[in-house]
């Protein structure tokens, strides 16, 4: 069977997407990178939300994303903290490093714009495989 059904926890895959969205509020928190992430975003053609309509659809995402990194911890038996974490590490630089990489190679990103996004994604994704692990200890 291609798809299997797995028995998650679901308490692992909400304080999952609260860390990583609590991490994303810090992360692009005007403190940290927020400044010049937004300095870039003004030259952006992207959606202009309204900043509840856009912190729902960031709860959204990390629930989604928390959901499919703890299916994969769960499915490949990554039975620790360490190896969930290794199973985040491995989805990001499949994924996420190598697009959003492509992009600062065309050009559609800076080099700052890749590191920062690229960084925090890297640091959730992480961090989720990390609680997933846990759960799973």
């Amino acid at each position: 069977m291609f798809f299997h059904f797995i028995s998650l926890s679901y308490v692992a895959v909400i304080l999952s997407a609260a860390a990583y969205f609590v991490l994303g509020s810090i992360w692009y928190s005007p403190r940290l990178f927020g400044k010049p992430r937004f300095h870039e975003r003004e030259h952006s053609f992207g959606l202009k939300l309204s900043q509840t309509l856009a912190y729902f659809g960031e709860a959204i995402i990390s629930l989604m994303i928390a959901y499919s990194i703890n299916y994969l911890v769960v499915y490949f038996n990554a039975n620790s903290p360490w190896k969930g974490l290794l199973v985040g590490f491995w989805v990001w630089l499949a994924f996420i490093a190598t697009t959003q990489f492509s992009s600062f190679l065309w050009g559609y990103k800076s080099l700052m714009r890749f590191l920062v996004n690229a960084g925090f994604l890297l640091i959730g994704f992480c961090l989720i495989g990390l609680i997933a692990g846990i759960f799973k200890f």
